[in-house]
């Protein structure tokens, strides 16, 4: 008796892990605003950038990538990585209409934390852009060190509890016109604010889904 006890203890033992792990796997296909928000932000993203150094000028581009953050994150994480300007030499970047553009280094995590439905997922997705164009996420972690091109030093600036929007561009505005000659798959404007009041402000072009 005691054999097939043992027996029976595990296969119930064993019934019982498969149940959870199916559980959980359930739970991680459900597909709510929150993961179709972040799975529209992804892609390899540009944004127009002129250098000069010395007499010379040189356009350029600022290049991000958003992809999936870590797997089992609740409610899911996106990630934003900013690729050094890789500039050396460079006394100043700034971008068609004269603003100054720093060069940015480092990444962020960050969620999109609306409706939580999955049967009303795609309506809520397609009124979101209709409405606003776009989405707001919250920072949930991460650094940036951002550096005045010519400048000595750089600072770093935490952005965790801080706001990422991305968002659709006005037809005829400055930020379409910055753009105006990129080709890509969509065009939006990129911002980014830090709890301590820190701004960027990037028109992007998607090149790439991810």
């Amino acid at each position: 008796m005691r054999p097939t006890l043992a027996v029976s203890v595990f296969a119930r033992g064993l019934a019982g892990s498969l149940l959870v792990a199916c559980t959980a796997a359930a739970q991680a296909r459900v597909i709510d605003l929150n993961v179709l928000a972040l799975d529209w932000a992804r892609g390899r993203y540009l944004s127009p950038v002129i250098c000069q150094t010395g007499d010379e000028l040189t356009r350029g581009g600022r290049r991000l990538l958003i992809t999936p953050g870590p797997r089992h994150a609740t409610p899911p994480l996106g990630r934003i990585l900013f690729s050094d300007l890789e500039v050396p030499g460079a006394t100043r970047c700034f971008d068609e209409l004269g603003s100054e553009q720093p060069n940015v280094v480092g990444q962020l995590e960050f969620r999109h934390l609306g409706r939580s439905r999955p049967d009303s997922a795609q309506r809520d997705l397609k009124a979101a852009l209709r409405r606003d164009k776009g989405f707001s996420f919250r920072v949930a972690s991460g650094k940036l060190r951002i550096q005045v091109v010519g400048a000595p030093e750089a600072r770093t600036v935490d952005f965790r509890g801080g706001d990422v929007r991305l968002h659709g561009i006005a037809p005829g505005s400055d930020d379409a016109r910055l753009l105006g000659d990129l080709v890509g798959l969509r065009k939006l404007l990129l911002e980014l604010e830090a709890p301590d009041g820190t701004r960027l402000r990037l028109p992007v072009v998607m090149t790439e889904l991810r």
